[in-house]
């Protein structure tokens, strides 16, 4: 049977709280890289949403000048044709797209 002192058995006991100390710090450390990956992954997942909102923007900005020219087109087609033909709803119709347009990607 082994024999164990006081002294053995305190040195044991400094040695194991020691020990875990250390574990302590190193399982406080990785509780601290674990919240910090899933701060980065968030911080991603926020970059690919603005980025697939801004290519929408973009996509209508694009659209809105489309729909500008056309307007322009048809405003000097307005100014040529006889009173009976003018395409007075096309017009409107389109000028109320592109105001659509340009206000949602203000909001964006």
């Amino acid at each position: 049977m082994l024999k164990c002192t006081n002294n053995k058995l305190r040195l044991c006991l400094r040695i194991s709280l020691k020990a875990i100390m250390k574990l302590q710090g190193c399982l406080s450390r990785l509780v601290l890289m674990y919240s910090s990956i899933l701060v980065l992954a968030e911080l991603e997942s926020f970059k690919m949403e603005y980025a697939n909102a801004r290519l929408e923007c973009n996509a209508a900005n694009e659209r809105a000048n489309i729909l500008a020219s056309e307007v322009i087109g048809l405003e000097e087609k307005e100014t040529s044709c006889k009173p009976a033909c003018r395409p007075a709803s096309k017009l409107n119709q389109i000028s109320s797209s592109i105001l659509f347009i340009l206000f949602i990607c203000n909001l964006i």
